[in-house]
């Protein structure tokens, strides 16, 4: 998405993969508190419907074009500029090569021609590589994950029954798609360090209590 998003919606039109994660998440949990009232809990239907949105993924992904990008670093240029007619098929044919003359531009040589090593671009890129990692450690070390996919099992192991633990997991899902879904609105307004910045130190006064 990001690859073919204008630079000034790109943060928002970016964050629709993990809204739509959460959003998938929310809707199982809901899903399995309906089933749940069920006699047995209906477990076999809850396993079997989880296959559902696997296999139209499975269906739809084959009809999903490589991005522009890609396709020029593969010197496949013919193709990148029928994907860009695709993507804005509004948009004038001088527009769309305008848009892949920057994209040249950009790119430059193809992938095959401008090999580099995995140290060298390790080192070249150290500090951005660094940041990546310790955010995304931060992230896990809170756990958040532990609650995501097992929250009704830990509430259930504290005393909760399993409808109400269920409930309370679908409550804090929606708490989470709603912030996920504030982040896109205020991603490209803010910033991604700002946001960032916010976020981590949300983090460490949440674990300090």
């Amino acid at each position: 998405i990001s690859e073919v998003s204008p630079a000034n919606v790109r943060g928002q039109l970016g964050a629709w993969a993990p809204l739509c994660g959460t959003v998938g998440i929310l809707t199982s949990y809901g899903v399995s508190f309906a089933l749940g009232m069920l006699p047995g809990g209906a477990w076999r239907v809850q396993l079997g419907l989880v296959s559902v949105p696997a296999i139209g993924i499975l269906c739809l992904n084959s009809l999903m074009p490589e991005t522009p990008c890609w396709l020029v670093a593969q010197g496949r240029h013919s193709e990148a500029l029928d994907v860009l007619r695709a993507l804005f098929p509004k948009a004038s044919e001088k527009a769309i090569s305008a848009e892949f003359r920057q994209l040249m531009l950009d790119i430059g040589t193809p992938m095959q021609a401008a090999k580099t090593s995995t140290a060298a671009l390790l080192l070249r890129h150290q500090r951005p590589l660094g940041i990546g990692m310790a955010i995304n450690v931060i992230q896990q070390i809170t756990g958040v994950n532990i609650i995501v996919y097992y929250g009704p099992t830990v509430l259930t192991m504290a005393g909760m029954s399993d409808a109400m633990a269920t409930l309370t997991s679908f409550l804090i899902c929606i708490v989470q798609v709603n912030s996920v879904f504030a982040n896109s609105m205020l991603v490209d307004r803010w910033g991604r360090r700002p946001l960032a910045i916010i976020g981590t130190m949300c983090v460490m006064l949440g674990l300090s209590f």
